[in-house]
């Protein structure tokens, strides 16, 4: 009974020591595992933001930092649209495309790069660009 009691709190040891410590999105947007870092997303409409940040949550600064992001549309388009340094440190990209998307955010710090994918869910706050009647559309204008 000993033996089984040591091999639980062993093992219970163990798990409680191979667990990541949970953080909050500082900017309340989807967070995901990046190598030793962590990359936010944040989507505002037409724009999707992203922050690298360290292990424990906290914004790594942009200071000689770029980027990319490499998105795929629902639709099959792509864009690949550079990051645009923001204040708060983080960059944004502009999305033309009001359709969900998958993103692979890459930062190159210099020495090296970190990405990660993220997925947009559903998208309904971009507007659409309205179509364009001509006389040969079927109206009678």
């Amino acid at each position: 009974m000993k033996h089984i009691l040591l091999l639980i709190a062993l093992v219970m040891s163990g798990a409680a020591h191979g667990q990541q410590p949970a953080i909050k999105a500082p900017h309340g947007g989807q967070l995901v595992r990046a190598d030793k870092h962590f990359i936010e997303m944040v989507l505002r409409g037409d724009e999707a933001r992203f922050y690298l940040l360290d292990t424990l949550g906290a914004a790594v600064p942009a200071t000689g930092m770029s980027g990319v992001a490499y998105v795929r549309f629902a639709d099959t388009s792509a864009a690949n649209p550079a990051f645009e340094p923001m204040q708060d440190g983080g960059f944004r990209v502009v999305l033309t495309n009001p359709n969900a998307f998958t993103v692979v955010p890459s930062f190159n710090s210099g020495k090296g790069f970190v990405s990660a994918e993220l997925g947009s869910g559903p998208r309904m706050s971009v507007p659409q660009t309205p179509a364009q009647h001509n006389a040969n559309d079927g109206h009678g204008h």
